[in-house]
């Protein structure tokens, strides 16, 4: 498939990479799927390429506790 304007392709691909970068150094609770992730700075975001990934990733409660109090202490809003 042939792709006539890429205009909006790259304009879209600079958006994501300005989110990507502006994430503070403690990270930022992001949703995809409905599953919550901490994203850090320069790291890419949870996107299509990750749809079997988060759809079969299952967390241990235990984690999940100890991430939200990781989340709660360093001040990041879930």
């Amino acid at each position: 498939m042939f792709i006539k304007n890429t205009s909006k392709i790259d304009e879209w691909q600079k958006r994501r990479q300005r989110m990507f970068k502006s994430v503070p150094a403690k990270g930022k609770v992001t949703q995809y799927l409905g599953k919550k992730f901490v994203v850090y700075k320069n790291t890419f975001w949870p996107f299509m390429d990750s749809q079997p990934l988060v759809k079969n990733f299952k967390i241990n409660s235990e984690i999940s506790q100890r991430t939200m109090l990781w989340l709660n202490l360093n001040g990041i809003p879930v």
